[in-house]
């Protein structure tokens, strides 16, 4: 028997890892605070079927979505907001 976790948990391999998960928090902590992030908008009866809508800072230009479910151990789409930035900046 394999164990995946083991596969998927890259970040043992990195040195000083330890310190990104806070980084990359406090990175969404921001970004949140900048972009007025709409949060948890249901789109399925299932509790953890939300999601969270970035609007650009003008007219929109298009539509992206974004999906990121976390990684195989941990986070969830509250620690990402900051993915969209660059989406966000050009419309």
């Amino acid at each position: 028997m394999r164990d995946w976790n083991d596969k998927f948990a890259n970040s043992a391999d990195i040195p000083g890892s330890e310190n990104l998960h806070g980084l990359w928090a406090a990175q969404a902590v921001a970004f949140r605070r900048k972009a007025a992030v709409e949060e948890d908008i249901p789109y399925g009866p299932l509790p953890r079927q939300k999601l969270d809508l970035v609007r650009p800072k003008g007219p929109g230009k298009g539509l992206v979505i974004l999906v990121h479910g976390g990684f195989w151990i941990r986070c969830a789409k509250f620690d990402w907001p900051d993915l969209a930035q660059g989406a966000r900046a050009n419309g």
